[in-house]
């Protein structure tokens, strides 16, 4: 037979959770999110460092750790639409998109000065130094701020301006 204190203590454990799991969504689903708030279908593709190990481990124990910068893409968001770009919690404060749309003839870009590698399917590129069949495009950093670990980032008219 089950204890009802023991019952009621479980219940009412599981019911904080539940509570601290809606109140604070974020916790649960950290991500770095794109979301398409114009009219158009938008194409998407998005830089960010990657920490990489370089170097033998020696009888010390030591190798060094270097920042690459790499890039993927693309996806397409139809209008009202969220896609994730980057899984798990953000390890750092800048992230970089690149999107292109197209209405009624008028093309729309969200780029700027930062330098990923691209290309016209689907990829996914490792540093900055563009190799055969990729080349350089303008991305437009992103900036998560200090401490965030989940982050969205909307396509508008007004930050298609910006």
């Amino acid at each position: 037979m089950l204890n009802k204190d023991f019952l009621i203590k479980t219940l009412g454990s599981v019911s904080i959770f539940c509570a601290g799991l809606v109140a604070f969504p974020e916790a649960s689903e950290a991500r770095l999110r794109i979301c398409n708030h114009t009219l158009a279908p938008v194409t998407v593709a998005v830089g960010y460092p990657t920490e990489v190990r370089v170097g033998r481990r020696s009888i010390l124990g030591r190798s060094r750790t270097i920042t690459r910068w790499d890039s993927r893409g693309w996806w397409t968001l139809n209008p009202r639409q969220c896609q994730t770009v980057v899984s798990g919690l953000l390890r750092h404060r800048y992230y970089y998109l690149y999107a292109e749309s197209e209405r009624r003839g008028r093309r729309r870009v969200w780029d700027g000065n930062s330098q990923f590698c691209v290309r016209n399917e689907a990829f996914t590129a490792h540093g900055t130094n563009c190799s055969s069949g990729y080349r350089a495009q303008g991305f437009r950093r992103i900036d998560t701020g200090p401490l965030a670990r989940s982050f969205r980032y909307n396509l508008t008219q007004r930050s298609w301006d910006d």
